[in-house]
């Protein structure tokens, strides 16, 4: 059974530098995959910086904007994972555990958590 974050994200990468350092401090190690879908960021040289910060997530570039049903349904298509959970790049899991509790509710008695 395969665990996948799925990130609809916008250009900002510091913003989003944060939110991976976040991510690898907190709860990186609840999940099997990360996938990131970055939309409207078009400089080589933040979307390089972002890569680096992602470490081994999958990034994606979207060069315009995208409203977030598209993007997620986007993000949806690069993974067949069992379970999935859709994050926000504005919001932030802060306790250990947190991620692997959902998905532990999920694998034994639910089939949504919302």
């Amino acid at each position: 059974m395969t665990r996948v974050a799925l990130l609809p994200a916008g250009p900002d990468p510091f913003l989003l530098a944060y939110w991976f350092r976040n991510y690898r401090r907190v709860w990186a190690q609840e999940v099997d995959e990360l996938h990131v879908l970055v939309c409207g960021q078009s400089d080589p040289a933040a979307k390089r910086y972002i890569k680096e910060q992602a470490g081994s997530a999958y990034v994606e570039f979207y060069p315009i904007r995208l409203d977030h049903g598209m993007a997620l349904a986007l993000l949806m298509a690069t993974t067949t994972a069992e379970y999935v959970v859709f994050l926000e790049d504005d919001a932030y899991v802060r306790r250990t555990g947190e991620i692997a509790a959902r998905f532990h509710r999920l694998e034994a008695v639910l089939d949504v958590i919302g």
